[in-house]
């Protein structure tokens, strides 16, 4: 994983990229907490050009954690270094008039 440590506000977007070669490419997997991360309508995953890229909209709390990827290979795997993800809470206080 490109970045080690990522902080993101609850409700923004954010993005891991993973660098991997072979040929023919490796097929990825990403892993939150050590459990795969299955694709939906807000969390997506793309083979890029260098790897895979992970992104997910509207980020929650629970979306904080350790996630790394997994690349295999025919009988070969491959686990990335684990990246640290913190949402923090998006609550603004604007006192009282």
């Amino acid at each position: 994983i490109e970045t080690k440590h990522k902080t993101v506000r609850e409700g923004k977007g954010l993005s891991l990229s993973c660098v991997t070669t072979g040929k023919p490419k490796p097929r990825i997997r990403w892993k939150k907490n050590g459990k795969t991360i299955i694709p939906d309508n807000r969390i997506r995953t793309r083979v890029t050009d260098t790897g895979s890229k992970l992104r997910i909209r509207n980020a929650t709390i629970q979306d904080s954690g350790m996630y790394h990827c997994v690349a295999k290979l025919r009988n070969h795997h491959s686990t990335s270094e684990k990246g640290i993800v913190h949402v923090i809470g998006g609550a603004v206080f604007y006192g009282i008039l």
